[in-house]
């Protein structure tokens, strides 16, 4: 169980599974790699869920990730790690975050899309009580943008009161052409 991982680097319990790992380490040098491959995990309730909540209205912890691997450089006690996570409804990846166990600081840029909504998230601070941040890119904006209103548009009481207020033909194809032009 990653729980006890968990426990043995003294890292927050924040997420659960079942791992396949193997561990090439030098114990002279103190380098070497971890890879995992992880079975029914899941978030666990923490800040890290909540404020993904908080921008999403998702919940996180009832997500099961089948697909979800790690890939771990170990230099000391700094890890640079990989990590890419999918589940039917999110996609979580990490490149190159940086976690440093001497000093309990970690540095990691997530790109996630949760229920289609497309973002990065800034992990950095302390291991145990990281600050997060959003990032949205211009793209990040269009994509979440024309997801919107693709999902407006099937609303069937929505079209059909556009359609009683368009009732010109000529006209309502503009706005339909101008609306797919933002994109």
């Amino acid at each position: 169980s990653t729980l006890k991982a968990l426990d043995l680097f003294h890292y927050p319990k924040f997420f659960q599974s079942i791992a396949d790992a193997n561990l090439d380490y030098d114990l002279i040098s103190k380098q070497g790699v971890l890879k995992a491959n992880l079975k029914n995990a899941r978030f666990l309730k923490n800040s890290f869920s909540d404020f993904l909540y908080s921008i999403s209205k998702f919940d996180i912890t009832k997500e099961i990730y089948n697909d979800a691997n790690l890939v771990s450089q170990i230099n000391q006690q700094r890890l640079l790690s990989n990590l890419n996570m999918k589940s039917p409804k999110t996609q979580l990846k990490i490149h190159n975050g940086l976690l440093d166990l001497s000093t309990k600081q970690m540095d990691m840029l997530m790109d996630a899309e949760i229920l289609k909504f497309i973002f990065k998230m800034k992990l950095q601070g302390n291991m145990h009580q990281p600050k997060f941040s959003l990032i949205l890119n211009e793209k990040a904006i269009q994509q979440n943008l024309q997801q919107g209103l693709k999902e407006i548009l099937k609303n069937d009481t929505l079209k059909k009161g556009l359609d009683h207020l368009l009732k010109d033909d000529k006209l309502k194809e503009k706005l339909e052409k101008g609306l797919k032009g933002l994109f």
